[in-house]
């Protein structure tokens, strides 16, 4: 508890250090800091919509925060989210508008299992030149993911367009298909229970389960790990495998709750988002759910403060990347768990 609590207040005075830094940009851009913050505040917490887009934004995060969590406590870097994401959109995409003649229930079942299937296919290069070839995981995913949104990039314009203009995307799902929403007419839908549901899983896997000791072994202690005869090679292979699964499922409930098609110039900084938050939030799964919270607020509050006042986005992004960077500098673990990890990842590339 003493620890727990120790983290927060650390969060807290690193958050009020960032709010007082940003500060001086928005002086310097000429606007009110009070005036500022106070529609930072109110875009998006203070009203019901401004909530319900709060926590859609957060539901999102909550899929690649789970992801990168799982990876990173088995002693796996998956930095490859924006490729593993992308695929499990396009995949519900497809499954969507490919299959209006099917049931609603089956079309959301299909394109969700298409999505984790992409995201886990995403995941699947970097985890095997990593643990078959020795090759970083942190280079191969994240490059690959460029790969794989530029490839998507290209089925999308050439191959099914719908759209002309800037942004081009395919055709719209099957109406049936659409998740019920909670706060309507905002997009907040009910993948956020599945979301939490993941969470929960995630955290019972780890307490309950062989493959999820065998995680945290690989994660914490490696030494133990080799001692007590757990294949490392093995671990990472299906902490990669689950995390991109995770992704892309988040990246299907994207299509299914909100964009009902894909996007080709879609905007995936929920990817490196969920990183941040899951350092935030300690690498636990239960830590992982306010500090998306925390993340979807931020960002709600840094768009309307680019709509609403005289603030240029460029200082807007900057409030974002210095709250950002200073709430994981205080929530990082620490140099021990760095080295321990570290030692992890080279046991496993060795």
């Amino acid at each position: 508890m003493t620890t727990a609590m120790s983290g927060v207040a650390r969060s807290l005075v690193a958050v009020s250090i960032a709010l007082l830094l940003s500060g001086g940009l928005i002086v310097l851009s000429g606007q009110q800091i009070g005036e500022a913050y106070g529609v930072m505040w109110t875009g998006a917490l203070g009203s019901l919509s401004g909530l319900a887009e709060t926590l859609r934004l957060a539901t999102g995060l909550l899929f690649t925060s789970l992801g990168f969590t799982v990876a990173f406590r088995a002693g796996v870097f998956n930095i490859g989210g924006q490729g593993q994401y992308a695929a499990g959109s396009f995949l519900a995409a497809w499954i969507g508008f490919g299959f209006t003649d099917v049931p609603g229930w089956l079309v959301i079942v299909l394109a969700s299992l298409a999505g984790a299937a992409g995201g886990a296919l995403a995941a699947l290069l970097p985890a095997f030149l990593m643990v078959r070839l020795k090759v970083s995981e942190i280079i191969t995913s994240l490059m690959s993911s460029f790969v794989i949104v530029y490839l998507l990039e290209y089925l999308v314009i050439f191959r099914f367009p719908a759209s002309s203009g800037e942004i081009t995307a395919t055709p719209v799902i099957a109406e049936s298909a659409f998740l019920p929403l909670l706060m309507p007419p905002n997009k907040f839908s009910v993948a956020v229970i599945l979301a939490v549901a993941l969470v929960a899983g995630y955290a019972l896997l780890l307490k309950r389960t062989a493959i999820g000791y065998e995680m945290e072994m690989v994660g914490s202690s490696p030494r133990f790990a080799r001692y007590g005869g757990i294949r490392e090679g093995r671990v990472a292979l299906v902490s990669m495998l689950l995390s991109g699964a995770i992704i892309g499922l988040g990246g299907a409930q994207q299509v299914l709750g909100a964009d009902h098609r894909y996007f080709s110039h879609l905007a995936y900084d929920v990817a490196f988002a969920g990183v941040v938050a899951s350092f935030i939030g300690g690498n636990r799964p239960w830590g992982l759910i306010p500090a998306c919270a925390f993340m979807g607020a931020l960002q709600n509050g840094a768009l309307q403060l680019q709509f609403f006042t005289s603030v240029p986005r460029s200082v807007a992004d900057i409030v974002t990347g210095l709250i950002m960077l200073l709430s994981v500098a205080a929530a990082f673990p620490g140099r021990r768990r760095l080295v321990t990890w570290w030692r992890a990842r080279q046991r496993v590339t060795a």
